[in-house]
């Protein structure tokens, strides 16, 4: 059977990057912004969607794609304007829950009751806002993932999680145990099977992580770049595929930020 493949982006704004916001040490500016107002959407990324729309309309029609998009950028008009505007401008674009804030949870430790508000405050949000493009998926801010956040979205009715990026050297995001040791990626597949919420890992190549901020790393771009036009040949997953824990999907994301590189002409390497 050929390969599928599920594209995914996700919505980061400047201000939702971790040595900005939601890290308990790496934050220079809000840590915990949960009580955060509204932050509107600044320049650059509303630079991204232009670049994004120019190149979404030059893909075939049977692609697809989803967004991982944080609840509380919905709260300001022209971010929800313009994702609107996309989902109506040709079919394709699915929404998932990237959390209400870009919180890295699993670096503040256990904080269920807080978690859970947060993600129904979110789907609460995204459901209304895209109707039937909302699909019940999550991907952790910043791919900051523990075990406990497993039942917490298993009650939400979370189907799906997107949110392992299985390199040895990011670990650390799991968060670590009552001892002190860090948690890995394996007890996360395991929380997660445990309550029947399909994982759909990040694709890795030879160990090393491929997506996102590796696309553009002086050291791992190359390397990523060429990893995903290995995919150019892959079919678009459809929903039940991508929900199914037989079928071999590859999952590549990226950020809607960097559509707004080289003044708009950035184009993911597929």
């Amino acid at each position: 059977m050929m390969q599928r493949m599920w594209w995914s982006l996700d919505t980061d704004d400047v201000h939702h990057h971790p040595a900005i916001s939601g890290h308990p040490s790496r934050s220079k500016d809000t840590p915990w912004p949960q009580n955060q107002g509204i932050r509107t959407m600044s320049e650059r990324l509303s630079r991204g969607f232009d670049g994004f729309e120019s190149w979404w309309s030059s893909q075939s029609e049977d692609s697809r794609i989803t967004f991982f998009v944080i609840g509380e950028q919905l709260e300001d008009p022209q971010f929800a304007q313009r994702l609107q505007h996309l989902i109506r401008l040709r079919p394709g674009i699915t929404i998932g829950i990237h959390g209400w804030n870009h919180i890295c949870w699993s670096a503040w430790g256990p904080r269920p009751a807080e978690f859970k508000s947060m993600i129904e405050k979110s789907i609460e949000l995204l459901s209304f806002k895209v109707g039937s493009a909302f699909r019940p998926w999550f991907r952790a801010p910043g791919g900051y993932i523990a075990p406990w956040m497993a039942p917490v979205l298993a009650t939400v009715g979370i189907s799906m999680d997107s949110s392992i990026n299985p390199v040895f050297l990011l670990r650390h995001k799991t968060g670590r145990d009552s001892l002190g040791k860090v948690n890995g990626w394996k007890s996360i597949r395991k929380s997660m099977a445990a309550v029947n919420i399909v994982e759909r890992e990040w694709y890795t190549r030879h160990h090393l992580p491929v997506n996102g901020p590796a696309l553009h790393h002086p050291a791992l771009r190359f390397h990523s770049r060429l990893s995903w036009r290995r995919l150019r040949r892959a079919e678009h997953a459809k929903d039940e595929e991508i929900l199914s824990k037989s079928d071999s999907v590859v999952s590549v994301y990226w950020h809607l930020l960097d559509h707004a590189r080289l003044n708009g002409h950035w184009r993911p390497p597929l």
